[in-house]
């Protein structure tokens, strides 16, 4: 963050948004292991966590944002996405409680679950993802154009705290 900062001049926007392979998290939660939900925990909500605890001095400086980006599964139970979703539904608490917490300071927390996961423009790079089951398929698709507005408005009026990215394509 110093080095960023120092680059650049200054942070205005942090955004939350781990990528990696979820094939694997698909599961029923019996089948979880506790060393494979640990890790999703190390990385989607305690590391959500410690990026707040980096970038905060560099928002204050700014008034700037903090934005996580998640899915529907914080919400909702689908079959075999606990693995997921427990992770999800604490950072969705968590994004709130920063909220709340900084709100004073001037440093605005969102939080955008998006509905799906994005459809990727290129097709064959589409073909060959890796974060989603076998043989998934939704009839809606989010894309990257709709994740990107979603985050700028937010941004730029600071608020609300929540905005749901929902799908724009039928396919």
């Amino acid at each position: 963050m110093a080095e960023f900062s120092s680059h650049f001049g200054r942070i205005d926007v942090v955004l939350y948004n781990p990528p990696g392979s979820l094939r694997s998290a698909y599961k029923k939660a019996l089948e979880i292991e506790s060393v494979e939900l640990t890790e999703f925990l190390q990385v989607r909500l305690i590391g959500a966590l410690e990026a707040a605890k980096l970038s905060y001095p560099y928002l204050l400086e700014s008034s700037g944002s903090l934005i996580y980006t998640s899915g529907q599964s914080d919400r909702f139970a689908y079959p075999n996405t606990a693995m997921l979703g427990v992770p999800q539904a604490g950072l969705k608490l968590m994004a709130e409680h920063l909220f709340h917490e900084l709100q004073e300071s001037g440093i605005f927390v969102g939080y955008t679950p998006l509905d799906n996961p994005p459809m990727y423009a290129d097709e064959a790079e589409e073909a060959r993802r890796d974060d989603v089951p076998e043989g998934f398929f939704l009839s809606e698709r989010v894309t990257a154009v709709d994740v990107a507005e979603k985050v700028f408005e937010q941004v730029a009026n600071k608020g609300p705290h929540e905005v749901r990215v929902r799908s724009s394509i039928k396919l």
